[in-house]
C-alpha cells in the first residue's frame, strides 16, 4: 500500500508543479500583457507628444515665415498696383493721341489772336471743302479741338511757328481729317489769306 501512496503523493505534487508552472506563465503572460499595454501606451503618447512638438515646430517655423511674406506679397502687390497705374495712364494717353493730329508749317500771324484765327479758317476750309457730313457735324457742334502748342509764342519774332495740335473725339474722324489734311490742292488756300480775310 505504501508504494501507492508515494506514487499518488507523487503525483500529486507533480499536478501541482504544473499547475503552479501554468499559473506562472499565466501569470506571466498577463504581466507581459500588461507590460506590452504600458509600453504601446507610452509609445502612442510618445508619438503624439512628438506629433504635437512636430506641429508646434512648422507652426512657430510658419509663424516666422509669416511677416516676411507678407512684407513680400505688400511689396509685389505695391509694385504691381504702380505697374497697373502706369499701364493705364499709358493707356490713356496712347488713346488720346490716336485721336489727335499734330498738323506743323502753319505760319504765325501778327499775334495770337490773329494767329487762331488764321488756323482756325484753314481748318474749317479744309473741312467744308471734304462735305463730309460726320466732319461738319463735328466741326459746327464744336467738338474738335484745335490750339497751338505751346499755347503762348515764346519768341515774338521766331521764324519757327508753333505746331497745332487738332483732337478729335474718335480716331475714324481723325483719320478722316487727317487724309484731308495730307491733300495737296488744300494747301495753298489757307497759306495765301490775306489777313483781313482770317479776322
Amino acid at each position: 500500500m505504501q508504494p501507492k501512496t508515494t506514487t499518488a503523493a507523487a503525483f500529486a505534487r507533480a499536478v501541482e508543479r504544473k499547475l503552479s508552472k501554468t499559473r506562472r506563465i499565466r501569470d506571466g503572460n498577463s504581466e507581459n500583457r500588461a507590460t506590452q499595454d504600458k509600453t504601446t501606451k507610452f509609445l502612442v503618447g510618445y508619438s503624439r507628444e512628438m506629433a504635437k512638438g512636430t506641429i508646434l515646430n512648422k507652426l512657430k517655423l510658419l509663424e516666422e515665415r509669416i511677416p516676411s511674406s507678407l512684407h513680400n506679397c505688400n511689396d509685389s502687390g505695391s509694385a504691381l498696383y504702380s505697374a497697373l497705374v502706369k499701364f493705364r495712364a499709358d493707356s490713356k494717353t496712347v488713346a488720346e493721341k490716336s485721336c489727335r493730329i499734330t498738323w506743323v508749317g502753319i505760319d504765325e500771324q501778327i499775334d495770337d489772336s490773329a494767329t487762331a484765327a488764321f488756323y482756325r479758317e484753314a481748318l474749317k476750309e479744309v473741312i467744308e471743302s471734304s462735305r463730309d457730313e460726320e466732319l461738319l457735324a463735328e466741326w459746327r457742334s464744336r467738338n474738335i479741338d484745335v490750339h497751338r502748342h505751346p499755347p503762348i509764342r515764346n519768341i515774338p519774332r521766331s521764324h519757327r511757328p508753333r505746331i497745332i495740335k487738332i483732337t478729335l473725339r474718335t480716331q475714324e474722324l481723325r483719320d478722316k481729317l487727317l487724309a484731308l489734311l495730307l491733300m495737296r490742292f488744300c494747301f495753298h488756300a489757307f497759306r495765301l489769306y490775306p489777313a483781313r480775310q482770317s479776322s
